[in-house]
């Protein structure tokens, strides 16, 4: 090998460790690096996020209708959706998260001079063969503000965290001689109800609409 070899390979050997030692001196510490996005589990609950402006009327867990006057009843019709022509058909968007025990008001009205009506709905935990449901539970409550209060319907229904669930209910239905619905029915309510579970509560997101018939 020829000193003019020698000369080149001493060259690029040096070229070589000083670009090696640059790679270690300027490689990023574990301590700079930024650690992975943290992921919540499928069976893991998170908060939730917060419902849109336009909020239904909640009411507690210990509300008793008959402690309210007309006067109360009447401003709370004005808060709550009702169709404005009766013979058609409405609907009224809600998304609320609840906590155990609280009701939403999805519907109400004055039936009659001092009689009302509402419909309230909630939902609460149940655990089946170690799968976490919600019950949907909706109350059609009539309040007669001399003193009486009616249960009008209480349909419920099970459903998954996320999955919608739907309620049905007859409000009127023509009755024959024998006691037995007949025709089609002059009123009824759905509700369409989608239950997500976090820490912070229950959301419960959907649509409440009512289907009148024409006269």
């Amino acid at each position: 090998m020829t000193d003019s070899n020698k000369r080149i390979l001493s060259v690029v050997a040096l070229l070589l460790i000083g670009v090696a030692a640059l790679m270690i001196f300027f490689r990023p510490s574990k301590a700079n690096t930024p650690p992975p996005t943290a992921q919540a589990s499928p069976g893991t609950e998170a908060p939730l996020t917060p419902p849109s402006p336009r909020n239904p009327v909640v009411i507690p867990e210990d509300f008793d209708w008959n402690d309210q006057d007309e006067a109360w009843f009447e401003e709370l019709v004005e808060q709550v959706p009702a169709p404005e022509d009766t013979h058609s058909r409405w609907n009224y968007e809600f998304d609320q998260i609840i906590q155990p025990g609280e009701r939403i008001i999805t519907e109400g009205w004055e039936v009659s001079e001092g009689v009302f009506q509402f419909t309230t709905l909630t939902s609460d935990k149940v655990v089946s063969d170690g799968e976490t449901l919600y019950q949907i539970s909706a109350q059609v409550t009539e309040i007669d503000v001399s003193g009486e209060t009616d249960i009008v319907s209480m349909p419920r229904i099970l459903t998954r965290n996320g999955m919608e669930a739907t309620l049905q209910m007859v409000v009127e239905q023509p009755i024959s001689n024998t006691g037995e619905p007949e025709g089609e029915p002059e009123s009824v309510y759905y509700l369409n109800v989608t239950p997500k579970g976090g820490t912070d509560g229950i959301r419960l997101q959907g649509s409440a609409s009512r289907l009148v018939k024409k006269p």
